[in-house]
């Protein structure tokens, strides 16, 4: 972490906080609706009924139990991605400072003074680049998880049906093919349009941002990584190497020089890095917030939207199992059932009727 973050760090948690809505604070990350809409689900969560308790006239309970635990945890998810987003930024803005220090100013060939890399000497000099070049796929990866952990929570607020596994261009379809004028539909159809109002919302990030983020998310993913290049400028009297990120993360290196389309944004990589967090905190925290209305006029009236059962999988064939057993089995004896659990995963048990080993 920088410096400048220490003294929120080290100041104690307060009584009334849980350790990660607190660890969010001293990050100055603000999630309050994202955590309000993740408790009322968790809250939902039925020992007798099992699952979201008026989810039951709708549901079967596999599908019911399933579902329930999948949506809270994706509402959860939203935040753990984001928070692991925010501290392997914290390491690429360190990385970046460290490597400012391998740049020398030198003179082209139209006189102009301008960066060029020095030669690492060794291993440990060019370990920095390499972490620093680690932790920026790292950060689209998770910003790329947040963003799919939300479209999963849309699609099971608004009880779009299909499967949860599915990313926000997957839910945006999903919710224009809607139509219909039942009130469970407004319902829905009202979401979209308030959804798709922040979505391309200038406020909130500039044209297609979350596009080119969880294009870039793919790439470091699925694909072969593009350039990160390095352009020259001028600070304090002297010139420095500043690193960019491609512009078309979703082409490779030679389709945009086939194409002619623009190589590289033209702005710091530090600038993209702190734009796509911040776009994508203020769209989780304003999303949340319809969800949160859309939840709570559900549970006041469950027969308004039937909630889709999706289960067993959508295609009715189980899913495969891994049959990898590690690489060392058996050096730990493992127990077979969990004799000790959080609180927390104790009542998620609970709420989907399984028995817990007491001690």
């Amino acid at each position: 972490m920088r410096p400048h973050h220490y003294p929120d760090l080290e100041t104690p948690f307060p009584g009334n906080a849980s350790e990660d809505v607190a660890f969010e604070r001293a990050l100055k990350i603000g999630l309050a609706n994202v955590h309000t809409l993740a408790d009322e689900v968790f809250a939902d969560l039925d020992e007798h009924v099992y699952g979201v308790w008026w989810w039951a006239p709708q549901c079967s309970e596999p599908g019911r139990v399933r579902n329930s635990d999948h949506l809270w945890k994706c509402i959860h998810g939203i935040a753990w991605n984001l928070v692991e987003a925010r501290l392997v930024a914290e390491q690429v803005h360190l990385g970046l400072e460290t490597e400012r220090e391998f740049v020398n100013a030198v003179t082209n060939i139209a006189g102009q003074i301008e960066a060029a890399p020095r030669l690492r000497k060794n291993a440990l000099e060019l370990l920095s680049a390499r972490h620093t070049g680690m932790n920026i796929s790292s950060f689209f990866v998770k910003l790329g998880s947040a963003l799919d952990c939300l479209a999963s929570a849309i699609a099971g607020v608004t009880a779009l049906g299909g499967t949860f596994f599915a990313g926000l261009p997957d839910v945006r379809s999903r919710l224009k093919d809607l139509k219909g004028g039942s009130p469970g539909r407004v319902l829905q159809i009202d979401f979209r349009t308030k959804f798709e109002a922040l979505i391309t919302d200038e406020k909130i990030g500039p044209a297609d941002w979350h596009d080119w983020v969880q294009q870039y998310r793919n790439m470091v993913v699925h694909r072969a990584r593009r350039q990160i290049f390095a352009v020259s400028r001028m600070r304090d009297a002297r010139v420095e190497g500043v690193s960019v990120l491609t512009a078309q993360p979703g082409l490779s290196d030679m389709e945009i020089f086939l194409m002619k389309e623009p190589l590289l944004l033209s702005e710091p990589v530090e600038c993209t890095i702190e734009g796509a967090f911040k776009s994508t905190v203020d769209l989780a925290e304003a999303t949340c917030a319809l969800l949160l209305d859309v939840w709570r006029q559900r549970r006041a009236d469950p027969a308004i939207l039937a909630q889709p059962d999706d289960w067993p999988p959508v295609d009715g064939k189980p899913k495969r199992l891994a049959k990898f057993v590690g690489y060392a089995p058996k050096t730990l004896v493992v127990p077979d059932t969990l004799r000790q659990v959080p609180p927390e995963l104790a009542r998620r048990l609970r709420a989907a009727g399984l028995l817990l080993t007491q001690t």
